[in-house]
């Protein structure tokens, strides 16, 4: 991956109709599509949600999350992901260095 190659991005919401969330959710996957990564929006059957999504360029996957019962939602989970295919993104050269502490180090005695 180069560092101008867009980000392949896939996100899931099988939230609620509409909540802080979803709202986040629908404006995050919008925003990332418009700064020229690729998204997959995958998300629970909502009509107003498929639409909003849709104006904003993208094309949701809809699927029903129905619940334990649910014997459809999880292989056409697994097939929309192995078909878009995300790619995980390296961190670059501002990540910051993970300290001493941070890794279980002991701090060396002082003079």
């Amino acid at each position: 991956m180069t560092a101008d190659a867009p980000l392949r991005i896939a996100h899931v919401m099988a939230g609620a109709p509409m909540g802080g969330a979803e709202a986040f959710f629908e404006r995050l996957t919008a925003a990332q599509h418009a700064a020229g990564e690729q998204v997959l929006a995958v998300i629970r059957r909502d009509p107003g949600r498929a639409a909003r999504l849709r104006a904003g360029g993208l094309a949701p996957v809809e699927l029903p999350f129905g619940g334990f019962l649910d014997l459809r939602t999880t292989p056409r989970l697994r097939r929309a992901l192995a078909e878009f295919r995300p790619r995980p993104s390296s961190p670059g050269p501002t990540a910051p260095a993970a300290s001493p502490a941070a890794s279980g180090a002991a701090a060396s005695p002082g003079p």
